[in-house]
């Protein structure tokens, strides 16, 4: 299929020369202008979902097995959950931020994973799974929960980051959501998601692998280790003024519940654990966040 190129070709044509005043279009300061539309384009696919250009959908195919390799087919991902998923994919417009920020996204059958959806931070990769127990309403639960919950507070942190840390702020000082935050309170609340975010970033910038424990700035040049230290202290420094002790996994799950209040998931049917004021206090930030 040719690409779809949504380009404004609107071009205001001004005379060389002014007849009554003498003056050159030059002179009088005006130019020949042509403008053209810079935003990321977006086309349908040919499953009907709006895509971003050079972003990556793939949605899984019924599979035959092997017999003597001893692997067994696979089914296709379920049309009906496709439908559900496009329908909110296209149209909700938490997901206009998604389709706009994710580079890579795929949905496959697999028969026994070990969640509905995984949103790969680094590579903003989102997969999502069918498997034989899936239901319509479990799979819009990973969608309110991971996508639209998890995924959007994890792009949020760049793209929207003041009315972010306003959320986060608040959802800090009010009591959990739900009795699954209320469960891990404690241990959310000491655990910032920005964390390894940064020194991981700060260590391939060095030629480090990030995610080898043993790595350390020493293995570096005399003077690169000067120049580690100095950019180190400066991610620290610039912490005290971005709203990085914001960042907790407690506001993040904060933000997912009430995500879930806003889609009325009732999916894992939650108790709720505060008040019905300090809940529209969060849907309120959580409305300014999104929209």
């Amino acid at each position: 299929m040719p690409e779809t190129r949504f380009i404004t070709k609107n071009k205001i044509v001004i005379p060389i020369r002014n007849k009554g005043s003498g003056l050159s279009s030059a002179k009088l300061g005006l130019v020949n202008k042509r403008r053209v539309n810079r935003t990321k384009r977006v086309k349908l696919n040919s499953h009907g979902f709006k895509v971003p250009k050079n972003t990556k959908f793939y949605i899984g195919k019924a599979t035959e097995g092997q017999a003597w390799k001893g692997t067994e087919g696979k089914p296709e991902f379920s049309p009906e959950l496709v439908d559900i998923f496009r329908e909110m994919w296209n149209k909700d417009p938490s997901m206009k931020m998604l389709r706009k920020h994710v580079k890579d996204f795929s949905m496959v059958y697999a028969k026994t994973p070990t969640r509905g959806g995984v949103w790969f931070s680094e590579k903003k990769k989102v997969k999502l799974y069918d498997y034989p127990e899936q239901t319509p309403e479990h799979f819009k639960h990973t969608v309110v929960h991971e996508l639209i919950g998890h995924t959007f507070w994890d792009l949020a942190r760049k793209y929207r980051r003041e009315p972010l840390v306003e959320f986060n702020e608040l959802a800090s000082s009010l009591p959990p959501v739900n009795e699954y935050v209320k469960k891990n309170e404690e241990q959310w609340k000491k655990w910032n998601d920005e964390d390894h975010e940064d020194f991981k970033a700060l260590d391939r910038r060095f030629g480090l692998d990030p995610d080898d424990e043993n790595a350390s700035y020493e293995w570096l040049p005399e003077d690169k280790q000067k120049e580690y230290l100095d950019e180190y202290n400066k991610v620290n420094e610039n912490r005290k003024t971005n709203g990085y002790a914001s960042m907790t996994r407690y506001a993040n799950e904060q933000h997912s519940a009430i995500t879930e209040i806003v889609y009325d998931d009732k999916a894992e049917n939650h108790r709720w654990t505060s008040s019905e004021s300090d809940r529209n206090k969060l849907i309120e930030a959580w409305k300014k966040l999104h929209y």
